[in-house]
């Protein structure tokens, strides 16, 4: 029996609801309003200990030694782990396309303020903060490089000497006749564009209690999870466990846009419940650690961006070079928000041809984030730019230039340059 799709939103049956410009009932405010909540930091279990998380000092250093037996006989504390422990019971985590990643905690030396370099699991965070105070670390200070262009030259400090150079990816997409758009072109306009660091700062930072279960070999992470599934998937590969065996519980929590990375936490509460034969242990980040080293920094980029454009205002080519410092290493997420704009690269307009040469650049800072969006909105901000300066460049309003290059309402379904539709 065929079924008949209404066309028109008049046409559908007057029993059907109807969303559009409807209020919906929000079903949390209930719970929210009577302070009822169960947010991470409210959330006890039995037998719980608490973490607190020992930070390199320095950008840039070798571990030369590190002594935790000091923090290990005081009282009250039921597992410390260091690099150690890392490579025994953990993997590097990664999102880059080429592996570029580091353990949860530092092993052969430290690539950023902040960066973990042990943990303690004990009575109360207080004790387990004055156990870090007992962790002796031998740092060899090396030298920082905090420009990607700097890090891209010969000779430049290595943050993974066995790699050979600092650039987690280099590739050009190109797609339609570039060249010959932009040779035949009656204008190309060419500008540079820096966007800066940017990051969240949300009032509830992150927290997870991770409890381990010795006869199952898994283990139940309990935290303020924005994206529990890829949560869940990075704790696997972290601790090496089948996907099966680790469940995320996300518990409510305040808005982040993106800026609350967990991925180390939860592998160091983890292991540290491990250690403990399995007692749950919680973190929760406190401010001065999620400014420091939390899921809070995104898009470090240097852009140089060209303009194909005939002398009515018609876009003809678009092309974008664009350095993307990630940080550290690959595993906040980083590449995928330089890969993003591939899905709208051209924006709302019929572009014909465009190229957009991408370099993914280690340095010495903290790893980069997922952040509002994921990486579009820097590449939007260069495209829009261009529109202007191609406008004023050619007397037409900005208003008008675009209006001659939108993708029309008959040219839909549209397939941009990249193949996307």
């Amino acid at each position: 029996m065929a079924i008949e799709i209404p066309k028109k939103l008049e046409d559908l049956p007057t029993s059907s609801p109807r969303w559009v410009g409807q209020p919906v009932k929000r079903v949390e405010d209930p719970e929210l309003l009577t302070g009822r909540t169960q947010f991470i930091d409210n959330l006890s279990l039995p037998g719980m200990l608490h973490c607190a998380i020992l930070r390199s000092p320095l950008a840039h250093a070798r571990i030369a030694s590190i002594d935790v037996s000091a923090a290990e006989a005081l009282p009250g504390v039921a597992a410390v782990i260091s690099g150690e422990d890392a490579l025994r019971w953990s993997f590097p985590a990664t999102t880059s396309p080429e592996g570029w990643g580091s353990h949860c905690l530092a092993t052969d030396k430290a690539r950023f303020v902040g960066e973990p370099v042990a943990a303690v699991a004990a009575t109360s965070r207080y004790v387990a903060e004055d156990a870090l105070e007992q962790i002796v670390v031998d740092y060899e200070p090396l030298e920082v490089v905090g420009d990607p262009r700097k890090a891209m030259e010969p000779g430049s400090p290595l943050l993974f000497e066995e790699r050979g150079n600092n650039v987690m990816m280099q590739r050009v997409f190109t797609w339609g006749e570039v060249e010959e758009v932009f040779r035949t072109a009656d204008q190309v306009f060419t500008e540079q564009f820096r966007w800066n660091r940017v990051g969240a700062n949300p009032m509830e930072t992150f927290g997870v209690i991770s409890e381990w279960n010795p006869v199952e070999g898994s283990v139940t992470c309990y935290g303020g999870y924005q994206s529990p599934s890829f949560a869940g998937l990075a704790c696997a590969v972290s601790l090496g466990l089948p996907s099966n065996k680790v469940r995320i519980v996300s518990q409510p929590h305040g808005g982040s846009f993106g800026g609350k990375g967990g991925a180390r936490g939860s592998v160091i509460t983890a292991m540290l419940s491990r250690k403990a034969r399995g007692r749950p242990v919680k973190w929760i980040e406190d401010r001065m650690e999620y400014l420091t080293a939390g899921g809070s920094q995104a898009w470090d980029r240097r852009y140089r961006a060209s303009l194909a454009v005939e002398r009515d205002g018609t876009v003809t080519g678009l092309k974008v070079e664009l350095v993307d410092d990630l940080g550290a290493t690959g595993e906040g997420y980083g590449s995928i928000s330089a890969a993003k704009p591939l899905a709208a690269y051209t924006g709302p307009y019929a572009i014909q041809a465009a190229q957009y040469d991408l370099t993914l650049v280690a340095t010495n800072k903290l790893p980069a984030s997922p952040y509002r969006g994921m990486g579009p909105p820097p590449h939007n901000f260069v495209l829009e730019q261009m529109m202007d300066i191609a406008a004023r460049e050619l007397e037409i309003d900005p208003a008008e230039i675009r209006r001659r290059n939108y993708i029309q309402p008959e040219q839909f379904p549209y397939t941009i340059p990249s193949g996307n539709e």
